[in-house]
């Protein structure tokens, strides 16, 4: 229900779930939303955020914000909720949902307060605690701030259960990446050594 991709900055995490991931759980037969969010500096907002899209009431701004506010603190109470809208959603519109958290280091980097960084675990382990279910959660982190996750042990325990480490790809692979996109598409490049000199540029 919940992973994780693993790796250092820089390496492709972020391109991986949505290049990767998201255009072969689209290609699966099955329907999927897909939601992404980054913590940010507010990241029960951002939560908030999710739900206030599709429930707003209000076409004022001041009062959205409000509304959101009013969320975010209705989640640090009940982190459940979050799952269970969501989940909702994906069961009435006959749909699976993939709420993707990218760069999840950003709620250590940014985040001071410890309550909202463990509001924030707390509902990410509450909307993928049923594997039954057709919600599913990835994250996207830093391998350097992985073992701050350990400040929520439940969440830990969960996110470690479904850990992918992502590696530097080898020539062959940098070279599928160049050359595959491009027959998919129709084409190929004039030369062999024209791919070998971007690939030698790119091993310097």
């Amino acid at each position: 229900p919940i992973m994780a991709v693993v790796g250092p900055s820089g390496i492709g995490k972020s391109s991986f779930v949505r290049a990767g991931l998201v255009p072969a759980l689209k290609n699966s037969g099955e329907h999927w939303d897909i939601v992404v969010l980054r913590p940010g500096r507010t990241p029960m907002m951002s939560l908030a955020n999710l739900i206030s899209q599709a429930s707003a009431t209000s076409a004022n701004v001041a009062e959205q914000i409000g509304e959101q506010q009013s969320m975010a603190d209705r989640l640090k109470e009940e982190p459940g909720y979050l799952g269970t809208v969501l989940r909702r959603q994906a069961r009435k519109e006959k749909k699976h949902l993939l709420l993707f958290v990218d760069q999840f280091e950003e709620l250590y980097t940014l985040v001071t307060d410890q309550a909202e960084r463990l509001a924030f675990t707390a509902c990410l382990s509450a909307a993928a605690d049923d594997p039954t279910s057709p919600m599913r959660v990835v994250v996207s982190i830093r391998s350097d701030f992985i073992d701050r996750c350990v400040e929520d042990p439940h969440f830990m325990n969960e996110l470690s259960q479904g850990l992918f480490f992502m590696a530097a790809p080898t020539r062959d692979g940098m070279r599928d990446a160049l050359v595959l996109p491009a027959e998919m598409a129709g084409y190929k490049f004039e030369t062999d050594d024209m791919v070998n000199e971007m690939l030698d540029h790119l091993a310097t």
